[in-house]
């Protein structure tokens, strides 16, 4: 039964045409079977980046500065992005460095429950939560987002009150703290780029930046999130090149103004 499910993630997470190798699924069926409350199982460490494929269609990128890039922000997927990784997808930075970036995809829900892949942890039986396909890379990696008031033991912030949790004894503490309002969400693989390569597809139009927000990633459905953030980044698109060129023409014809003794407004 735990390996049709987990073959059935990993065939949403790579479309129906992706060839599911043995290798690939005990990889991933050992990975979720031996989750024994160690750090290595939903390690919030992410030193090891891995290149994602990827494939570009828009010409020219959003008016905005790829210094935006920053852990605890946002990645919308724009409309020409034509990668199926990525298409209309949400992606949250977990880490932004010298080394890469990676993230996770936070609208993605699979059809399996977590309390499937994670039967130990007590509570989880009494909920609904799905497994998320959260990438492209690592598919045998587990990472947990946690909303939280208080910093949970041996977790790292990612912004405001989302923590990333390591092990079932952090998450199961989480559920005896909290019980059926604890938040947090499940995600099988991660979204890596190499030093560089995500800029360049900022640079291309692939993405909107737009920080983070709890409510997108806890409490809306996800249907609904890039639906709702790619028609609000666009707005602000618009808006942010409106005000630029305006700002420019203004330069441009200054010493003409000053030279008829009048300034005119931009």
């Amino acid at each position: 039964m735990v390996f049709l499910l987990i073959a059935k993630i990993i065939r949403q997470i790579g479309g129906s045409a992706a060839p599911v190798t043995i290798a690939t699924l005990f990889t991933v069926l050992a990975s979720v079977c031996d989750m024994s409350g160690t750090a290595a199982a939903f390690s919030p460490q992410f030193s090891a980046l891995q290149l994602s494929p990827f494939s570009l269609t828009a010409p020219s990128g959003p008016y905005q500065s790829h210094s935006a890039l920053a852990k605890g922000k946002f990645l919308v997927a724009s409309r020409g992005l034509g990668d199926p990784n990525f298409a209309e997808t949400v992606v949250l930075l977990l880490e932004v460095g010298q080394s890469g970036t990676m993230g996770v995809v936070i609208n993605r829900p699979s059809e399996v429950p977590l309390s499937t892949l994670l039967p130990e942890v007590k509570g989880l039986q009494h909920r609904t939560d799905p497994v998320y396909l959260g990438g492209p890379v690592g598919r045998s990696q587990m990472i947990i987002l946690a909303r939280s008031g208080k910093q949970p033991e041996g977790s790292l912030q990612v912004f405001g009150d989302v923590y990333t949790i390591a092990g079932q004894t952090v998450l199961q503490k989480l559920l005896d703290q909290s019980g059926t309002g604890a938040k947090f969400r499940a995600y099988l693989g991660y979204a890596g780029w190499a030093a560089g390569q995500l800029e360049m597809e900022v640079s291309q139009g692939g993405w909107y930046i737009v920080p983070a927000d709890p409510a997108a990633i806890f409490d809306k459905v996800a249907a609904d999130i890039w639906p709702e953030l790619i028609r609000r980044s666009e707005a602000e698109w618009v808006m942010d090149f409106t005000v630029n060129r305006r700002l420019l023409f203004s330069a441009r014809n200054e010493p003409a103004n000053l030279a008829l003794g009048r300034k005119f407004p931009g």
